[in-house]
């Protein structure tokens, strides 16, 4: 995701989708790889307040629509773990995230 203006919502939702890769790939146990265990990953980005935030919470809301059936339910879990108040994100991130939610995408929840 760049800074500021310029974002796409398939650049979001291709972040989202990096994501999800990375979250439920499978090492398999060869022993040149590194020991790697499923689903430990550190999201952050310069200040962890917008772009990163998104991400999460648009992922959050593919990826779990049962527990987070709005957009805005993963928005308000995110700032509530990373202690954000109602600014963050910015205002153009969630209007990305909204239209990366109407793109055609892949099932994240199955």
């Amino acid at each position: 995701m760049v800074d500021g203006p310029g974002n796409d919502p398939h650049l979001l939702l291709a972040n989202v989708l990096a994501l999800h890769a990375v979250l439920t790939r499978h090492m398999p146990g060869k022993p040149h790889y590194p020991k790697a265990r499923r689903g430990h990953v550190l999201v952050h980005c310069r200040g962890g307040r917008s772009r990163s935030t998104t991400v999460l919470a648009l992922y959050l809301h593919l990826h779990r629509p049962a527990q987070f059936p709005a957009l805005a339910d993963a928005l308000a879990h995110i700032r509530q773990l990373r202690g954000l108040d109602d600014s963050y994100p910015l205002p153009p991130m969630i209007a990305l995230a909204e239209a990366a939610c109407a793109l055609p995408h892949p099932d994240l929840a199955a």
